[in-house]
C-alpha cells in the first residue's frame, strides 16, 4: 500500500552531533519505510528512488507543523547519484531559473535547493557524462559542481 505524503525529515549528523533538516516528497512504501522522491539538501549519501527508514519525530524534534519523521537508515538504494550545481553571485534570478529550465528541456531531473543550488538525479554514468558536457558549456555562471557521495551499484 503506497502513499504519497510530504515529509520533513531530520537528519542526524554524526560528525559533532549536528542536526539538519529538509522537507521531502516521499511515498510510504511501509510502516516505517519510504522512498525519497527528491533528493535530501545536505545528506549526500542519499539519492531519489532510495528508501530509508525512519520512526516518528518527538516533540522536540519537531521544527514545524506537518508529518515528520526522523532518518534512521538507508534500507535500499536505487543506485542513483546527485549531483549540486551552484551558480555565481554575480548572475541574477533569472539567470539560474533560465539554466534550470534548459538543464530540464535537456531531460534532466532537477530539484530546487537553497537558494543558488539546484540539485541532479542521475541514473547512470551516460546520464552523468551528459550532464557535466551539458554544464561544461555554462561554465561561466556557475560556482561549482559536485557530485555527491561514490558512485553507487546502479551506476554503470
Amino acid at each position: 500500500m503506497e502513499e504519497k505524503a510530504r515529509v520533513k525529515v531530520t537528519f542526524k549528523i554524526e560528525d559533532g552531533g549536528a542536526r539538519f533538516s529538509d522537507i521531502l516528497a516521499a511515498e510510504r512504501v511501509g510502516e516505517d519505510l519510504y522512498r525519497l522522491l527528491h533528493p535530501p539538501c545536505g545528506a549526500w549519501w542519499l539519492s531519489v528512488g532510495d528508501v530509508v527508514r525512519c520512526r516518528p519525530a518527538t516533540e522536540e524534534e519537531v521544527f514545524r507543523d506537518g508529518p515528520h519523521v526522523v532518518y534512521e537508515e538507508l534500507v535500499e538504494s536505487a543506485g542513483h547519484q546527485t549531483v549540486s550545481v551552484v551558480f555565481r553571485f554575480e548572475d541574477d534570478f533569472d539567470t539560474y531559473e533560465r539554466i534550470t529550465l534548459e538543464m530540464k528541456e535537456a531531460g534532466f531531473r532537477v530539484f530546487e535547493a537553497w537558494g543558488r543550488e539546484r540539485l541532479v538525479d542521475i541514473e547512470s554514468k551516460e546520464e552523468l557524462d551528459r550532464l557535466m558536457a551539458f554544464l561544461e558549456q555554462r561554465r561561466g555562471h556557475l560556482d561549482r559542481v559536485e557530485v555527491l557521495g561514490p558512485p553507487k551499484g546502479g551506476m554503470q
